[in-house]
């Protein structure tokens, strides 16, 4: 069953540009490209998953899970830019949770 995707997010893809002066490759993301979503979680910095390894996560946003999403990627939510922290969870192949959603976690960027 597939569910509603009612918002409209941007996503920025990642891509490695030319090295600069130390031989370490520059950042650059391409123009946003609207994306649907079903939505996306209020704001938190607290650790998605106890443990070692923490990640701070500012929002979960939840696509459709053929929408190609990757870590470092950037997401465009109310005019506000956000990176994509992690490799997106799949729930596709899971017994229990819902399939064709894809979580996405991301971290506001500042300036």
């Amino acid at each position: 069953m597939r569910f509603r995707l009612k918002y409209t997010v941007g996503l920025c893809v990642y891509s490695a540009g030319a090295e600069d002066t130390h031989g370490n490759p520059t950042a650059s993301w391409a123009a946003p490209v609207d994306i649907a979503a079903n939505h996306w979680s209020t704001s938190s910095t607290e650790p998605v998953v106890a443990g070692y390894d923490r990640t701070i996560v500012d929002k979960i946003v939840v696509v459709d899970s053929s929408q190609a999403v990757s870590a470092r990627d950037r997401m465009v939510i109310n005019g506000e830019m956000f990176e994509v922290v992690a490799l997106p969870e799949d729930y596709d192949h899971g017994p229990y949770s819902a399939p064709n959603r894809k979580p996405v976690l991301t971290r506001r960027v500042d300036g």
